[in-house]
């Protein structure tokens, strides 16, 4: 564990921030004014580590330890470095401070040393004289009997004892998993925790005094994903890390929430690679490696995190909304399981935000605004409904006097103007509105009923008899379209089975003749969505035949072509036309499979149809070949005839 002694500060620059968390407030570089060169300045800052005014600076590139006094402005007290003739100071990493022996540990880094200083000398002891298998040295925590150290490279953190100065146990193992290590950096115990830093995996695992793994920072909460994470250190109920990789220091709460950054948008936030941060007395000192300074920045922290405190109004609204919605709902006589839990969420949600664990009471927030967003969503839908039932009931019960002479017109105008307003008032989300006016409508409806029964009951058998001609009309309708449905299955081949429309269509009927109007739509209805289906679908069918029927009249017309080139020879397509036929009567079954039997019989004809022709050429000239040697023999004949009648 840390502790710092107050410090004394002077301001030298005031800049605009971005943010107003942080205000910067002096360098250092580890020269000072006296020096002639820059052999004395900071080379590589890594490492920082604050005991009463003595800032203490491990160098890695310089592997010294600088002394610096935090009460004027980090001027250069000494520096602390190896022994004559020794190199144990070799990239020097975290140190700790044991305030009952007034040492200073550090970790040693790639020498895989411990050492320590005493305060009084100019140069470090080696710790532990015998071997403890240490590769990397990053990070050192001492507490009364045992020294823990993070191994950088073995990705372990192993324990010492302080008494023989060895190898005491393997605390943390090297492993994928969280809690497990890759590249530990710094360690510090605080609060009945220890808390770690793994360079390569991005994290600080925050485990209980005993070292089993509690959980993770940094790990996107609050839309923050830590790079590289180094030093650390805590300042009351803040943990502030250096993220070398991402060039910032960020501040989280105890329970891993971020609630500030220092980076490029605050004045001389322009970090690089900063590697170890430490505050006290309200001043952040960052170790800013690659710009090879020791920067200092006052903090002025807000009272809380804005971010969480709106997590926290949102579910108070949202639940507050859902409470509404359930008072509508219980005058609807709508039934709802009323959410308990979500007010509980929120009150603990404050109460962490008070205790400042932040993580908590956002997750405890966000878990409330869910669940009462889910409630009021399923409740919304039943309101909705209802509401939506009453009017519709009401209107129902208004409909069949509408016409009616003895319907009383000033009541019907009240009544459509409620039924508006609450349709209105519920397309504008205002239920409480909404459901005050349906619920009105019921009584207004059945009075506007009572006074139109005795014209209702005179005009109710005019309408059925104009109901049973309307449906009779509408019966001899469908009877027609159907018989042209059938004709025209039958004409393309089609088959489709009818019967289940021309049922319908009689029932209609029956019903119609039966005064049972509401039986004889239904059935109706059913009819015409049959009667549209098969309409489609012969249509469908019908347009596919008569596209390939096109494609086989084509293709006939080529096939018996195909007959007529030949010269001597006649093709035989007695197979060709076979498979045109049977393409003919597959077209109303499977057109695609009619165009490929066509295809394949024009296809078959026109190659017949070559070969006759090549044979009929073939024959052709050899007949004319033929011709020509009988002309030259016949004249050869005739020249030797000569001859001999000459020579006789």
């Amino acid at each position: 564990m840390r502790y710092f002694a107050s410090v004394a500060l002077a301001l030298l620059f005031l800049c605009p921030l971005a943010y107003p968390t942080f205000t910067f407030l002096y360098i250092a570089n580890g020269s000072l004014p006296s020096d002639s060169d820059t052999y004395f300045a900071f080379s590589q800052p890594s490492s920082l580590y604050l005991v009463g005014d003595r800032l203490y600076v491990a160098d890695g590139g310089k592997s010294k330890v600088y002394v610096l006094n935090a009460s004027a402005n980090l001027t250069r007290v000494k520096m602390i470095s190896n022994p004559s003739s020794q190199s144990y100071l070799n990239n020097p990493m975290h140190m700790d401070f044991d305030y009952s022996t007034g040492i200073l540990y550090i970790a040693g880094g790639s020498s895989g040393d411990l050492l320590y200083y005493d305060g009084q000398s100019s140069t470090v002891d080696k710790w532990n004289a015998g071997a403890t298998n240490l590769q990397k040295a990053a990070g050192v925590a001492v507490t009364n009997d045992t020294m823990y150290v993070t191994d950088a490279l073995r990705g372990q953190v192993i324990a010492l004892s302080r008494t023989t100065k060895s190898f005491a146990d393997t605390i943390i193992q090297s492993g994928s998993s969280d809690g497990q290590l890759t590249s530990p950096q710094d360690i510090l115990f605080h609060g009945g925790k220890v808390y770690i830093s793994d360079a390569a995996k991005g994290l600080i695992f925050v485990y209980d005094s005993n070292f089993t793994f509690q959980f993770t920072i940094g790990r996107g909460k609050g839309d923050v994903t830590l790079s590289s994470p180094r030093g650390m250190d805590f300042d009351d109920n803040r943990l502030y890390v250096a993220d070398a990789g991402a060039s910032r220091v960020v501040a989280f709460s105890l329970d891993g929430y971020p609630v500030d950054i220092l980076n490029s948008s605050t004045a001389w936030g322009n970090l690089s690679y900063p590697e170890d941060v430490i505050v006290n007395n309200g001043v952040l000192y960052v170790a800013d490696t690659q710009n090879q300074l020791v920067k200092a920045f006052s903090i002025s922290k807000a009272a809380g995190d804005t971010s969480v405190l709106a997590m926290i109004a949102a579910a108070n609204a949202s639940c507050a909304s859902l409470g509404a919605l359930q008072s509508v709902a219980a005058k609807l006589n709508v039934s709802f399981t009323p959410d308990a839990s979500s007010g509980a969420d929120i009150s603990s949600a404050q109460q962490y935000y008070d205790d400042y664990i932040f993580s908590t009471a956002s997750s405890l927030a966000q878990n409330a605004k869910s669940s009462c967003e889910s409630a009021q969503s399923a409740l919304t839908q039943k309101v909705e409904l209802k509401i939506k039932q009453l009017i519709q009931a009401s209107q129902a019960t208004v409909a069949p006097y509408r016409n009616a002479s003895a319907t009383n017109a000033t009541l019907l105008v009240q009544f459509d103007n409620k039924a508006t307003a609450s349709s209105s008032a519920l397309a504008s989300k205002n239920y409480a509105a909404s459901s005050d006016i349906a619920l009105s409508l019921p009584p207004l409806a059945n009075s506007i009923a009572t006074g139109s029964e005795s014209a209702a009951a005179a005009n109710e058998e005019k309408k059925q008899n104009e109901s049973t001609a309307i449906l009779t009309s509408e019966i001899t309708d469908l009877a027609s379209q159907l018989a042209s449905l059938q004709a025209q299955s039958d004409a393309y081949r089609q088959g489709i089975n009818l019967s289940g429309s021309l049922d319908l269509v009689a029932l209609a009927r029956s019903s119609a003749e039966g005064g049972d109007f509401a039986a004889a739509n239904h059935s109706l209805g059913l009819a015409r969505l049959d009667i549209t289906g098969y309409a489609a679908r012969l249509a469908a069918s019908a347009k596919e035949i008569d596209s390939a029927k096109s494609t086989l009249a084509v293709a006939e017309i080529d096939l018996n072509a195909s007959a007529t080139r030949s010269l001597l020879f006649t093709p035989d397509l007695a197979k060709e036309r076979a498979l045109m036929a049977q393409a003919e009567e597959t077209v109303y079954s499977s057109p695609p499979s009619a165009l490929q039997m066509a295809a394949q019989a024009k296809a078959s004809a026109e190659s017949k149809s070559r070969d006759s022709q090549a044979l009929s050429l073939a024959v052709i000239s050899v007949a004319v070949v033929l011709f020509f040697i009988a002309m030259i023999a016949a004249g050869f004949l005739f020249h030797l005839m000569r001859k001999k009648k000459q020579g006789l």
